[in-house]
């Protein structure tokens, strides 16, 4: 979890104008999801099993967007201190369905077999 002060350091650390989560988290399968404004989302990997799959979300996100599939730019990555430290990302904010809830719907996206490969 993040502590009150880590978005704000987050937010100076990758030069991004801050502002106050405007909800609670958001829990994932790998990671929880906090929304700092409307602008930007910051997941952090919640243990250690999700690490891995939370890497190849970082890896995959560039490739998604190369191929023209809709997602949230990954505008920066890295490792969030405390102990363990956890990988976190900054992705720009998108107000439509994540991946799990189009999966979940059988509209599988266009990046499935990326994501499989990667």
């Amino acid at each position: 979890m993040l502590t009150p002060a880590q978005p704000r350091l987050l937010a100076d650390r990758h030069g991004l104008p801050f502002a106050q989560p405007s909800q609670p988290e958001v829990p994932g399968t790998v990671s929880r999801a906090y929304f700092v404004g409307d602008c930007y989302a910051l997941p952090v990997a919640t243990d250690e099993d999700g690490v891995d799959r939370f890497a190849k979300e970082a890896r995959i996100i560039p490739l998604a967007r190369e191929a023209g599939v809709h997602t949230p730019a990954l505008l920066a990555e890295g490792l969030l201190e405390g102990s363990p430290p956890r990988p976190y990302m900054v992705l720009e904010r998108d107000l439509g369905d994540n991946l799990g809830t189009l999966w979940r719907r059988g509209r599988e996206p266009a990046v499935r077999d990326e994501w499989h490969r990667a």
